[in-house]
């Protein structure tokens, strides 16, 4: 597994499908978008990521200046904290099992 920042494609965000597709390529992705995961709290990012084929989890279920629940059609999975990734996808994690 290799992990790669959407910073390296000198953007703040990754608000459109473009910026994406520049970040697939920065990472050296060229055969499957879905071999990708996309970790963010933004919908607006999780739609982006979505529309190139990445996986997509959100980080965060609740608004931060609100308090209210966020709810992202374009998220695969949603969570509290980037801590419980190992939960909902263990198989990312070697030798891990979901208790573990």
């Amino acid at each position: 597994m290799h992990v790669h920042s959407t910073a390296r494609v000198q953007a703040c965000n990754i608000h459109s499908a473009h910026l994406a597709l520049c970040a697939l390529r920065v990472a050296g992705v060229t055969q499957e978008p879905s071999e990708c995961l996309f970790l963010d709290d933004s919908t607006s990012n999780m739609r982006a990521a979505k529309a190139v084929g990445w996986r997509t989890v959100l980080v965060g279920q609740c608004a931060r200046d609100s308090g209210d629940a966020i709810v992202c059609e374009h998220a695969d999975y949603a969570v509290d904290q980037v801590h419980e990734l190992r939960r909902i996808m263990p198989e990312l994690f070697l030798g891990a099992g979901a208790g573990e």
